[in-house]
């Protein structure tokens, strides 16, 4: 059998990849997070608690008082 040839691919090729690989990576999951919709309500069990679903949990409405009071306790 006749022997074949290595083929070695150059630094190039491979940094070319590599970054088409990240991209496709971020975009993915930017696509993957878009998608989904945020639920509001959380369970009130722990075992209700969906693993794959997206929750948003509201925060305070002082309207950005917070630097005030660690300035203040600085």
């Amino acid at each position: 059998m006749a022997k074949k040839e290595e083929y070695s691919p150059s630094a190039s090729a491979i940094i070319t990849a590599a970054i088409v690989s990240v991209l496709l990576g971020v975009m993915g999951a930017t696509v993957n997070l878009a998608t989904k919709a945020p639920e509001t309500n959380l369970p009130k069990e722990e075992e209700d608690i969906d693993t794959t679903a997206v929750y948003f949990v509201k925060g305070s409405e002082r309207r950005g008082s917070a630097w005030k009071n660690k300035r203040s306790a600085f």
